[in-house]
């Protein structure tokens, strides 16, 4: 077996959230084949935060006509331009900086490199995982009959024990049904996880390897005949509730991270050596994602979760403008970067707080969860032409992502004064704010800037600041 790192914490952007919960599902039902320590700081070292989708069921039915602050996706016209040729959720010049410091023998991100490449290894060693993920391998298939439409099951939704047949199911906030593991969230994060893996592993490196194993996991999702998804249902059989549905809206957040792929293609093609990688499979990638994001504009499903005021709401953004801009949508990547401003007024209070995830069991866990889907967003809106920027952004009363930031950023820390006041039915890891951190010290400028790289350190749990991968995509400027 090829060595690779022994615990999530090591796991290169954005995979380490998806590996503890990979870890999770293996020992409840042993479909999962990442071989992580639960004793691992699970998150730590996550850059984009491939976490299988354990939010939801706030709502039994989709929400009835148009958001009365969001209006409604429908009827947004396809202005198509040429497709991104840069990656959207990075930052390309960034990464290409870090590529030119690497070259140097003495460099001090190469122990982060260190910690990419034994992750590259793992899944180049077909050995190690001994699984390529793909929507055929689940027991069933949903509601369709198709085994090759996308089918899962609502994450806090169990049996009802008072039922002979246990249906229709009950929702249990906060408590994961392992049933869930055997279905699609599960191999669709997996696939993301390997890819993204590989293909940084690739750009940093030029080893051809890495490239050959990202595409093999990129046939096998994308393109292969047997076992691949297909576009066209999109999510429509996503996080259904046996006995109450057939799918629903806020099932799209199980692909949050799918623009990821796209992201991954453009450094699989900026290196120049990764053969594997032609101009038709390219061509059919760009096809397959442009399926979907017909299915995703036009679904009652999306406009449901796009009208979502809570973190469901904001994974929507995320997902539905990096897509856009990966497949030339201009017109509607540039009216979903103007309505994100709106989110920040919906969600975040003048003093910081975002009370609908601070309403849930796991409450510090879905402060965090928003946290990261607001940053990535504002992170890709830097990338719409024109777009204001959502890290500047300050509504009427003064919301901001730095005021919700300030707000919660004490309750994570090791010698914290306050205790944290609200519900939260689970640990919580707190190194997961690592990223955070990392990317506001980047964004925000001058005192403030060193004020959140500062805090890094003093993140409680075992953080391994060294060697995250977190330092190759986004180097500390201090």
């Amino acid at each position: 077996m090829s060595k690779h790192p022994r615990t999530c914490a090591a796991a290169p952007p954005p995979m380490a959230t998806a590996c503890a919960r990979a870890a999770t599902a293996t020992l409840l039902v042993l479909v999962v084949a990442c071989l992580c320590s639960l004793g691992g700081v699970a998150g730590a070292n996550n850059a984009a935060s491939i976490e299988r989708s354990q939010d939801g069921d706030l709502m039994l039915a989709p929400a009835k006509g148009a958001h009365p602050v969001h209006g409604s996706i429908s009827g947004i016209p396809a202005n198509v331009s040429p497709p991104a040729t840069t990656t959207v959720m990075y930052d390309l010049a960034r990464l290409a900086s870090t590529k030119a410091s690497l070259a140097g023998a003495g460099s001090p991100l190469r122990p982060s490199l260190a910690t990419l490449v034994g992750w590259a290894d793992y899944w180049t060693n077909e050995a190690d995982h001994n699984r390529t993920f793909s929507v055929v391998t689940k027991p069933n298939a949903g509601p369709s009959g198709n085994i090759h439409d996308f089918f899962s099951l609502g994450t806090y939704w169990w049996p009802d024990a008072s039922k002979p047949n246990g249906l229709p199911y009950v929702r249990k906030d906060g408590i994961v049904n392992p049933e869930t593991f055997l279905f699609d969230s599960v191999p669709l994060s997996q696939m993301i996880f390997a890819v993204t893996n590989l293909s940084l592993a690739h750009y940093f490196t030029n080893d051809e390897k890495y490239c050959d194993a990202a595409v093999k996991f990129i046939d096998t999702w994308f393109f292969d005949e047997a076992t691949k998804m297909n576009p066209a249902s999109g999510l429509q059989y996503a996080q259904l509730i046996r006995g109450l549905d057939e799918g629903r809206g806020i099932g799209i957040i199980d692909a949050k991270d799918l623009a990821f792929v796209p992201d991954s293609a453009v450094l699989l093609s900026a290196t120049g050596t990764c053969t594997a990688w032609s101009s038709a499979k390219k061509a059919g990638l760009s096809t397959w994602l442009q399926q979907y994001v017909g299915w995703l504009a036009s679904s009652p499903h999306a406009s449901a979760e796009f009208a979502q005021k809570n973190n469901h709401g904001t994974w929507f953004d995320i997902q539905a403008l990096a897509l856009s801009l990966h497949v030339g949508n201009t017109s509607w990547s540039q009216f979903l970067a103007a309505d994100a401003l709106k989110r920040v007024v919906v969600q975040i209070q003048p003093n910081g707080t975002m009370p609908m995830e601070l309403s849930r069991t796991r409450s510090m866990h879905y402060t965090w969860w928003n946290m990261m889907a607001f940053f990535e967003l504002g992170a890709a809106i830097e990338r719409v032409p024109g777009a204001a920027s959502l890290f500047q952004y300050q509504g009427p009363e003064g919301q901001s992502l730095q005021r919700a930031l300030d707000w919660v950023a004490p309750y994570t820390l090791k010698n914290s004064t306050g205790v944290w006041p609200y519900e939260e039915e689970t640990p919580f890891d707190h190194g997961k704010f690592y990223q955070i951190f990392r990317v506001a010290s980047l964004q925000f400028s001058g005192a403030t800037s060193l004020h959140y790289e500062r805090m890094i350190p003093q993140l409680p749990g075992t953080v391994d600041y060294q060697n995250s991968t977190i330092n190759l995509v986004w180097p500390s400027k201090h």
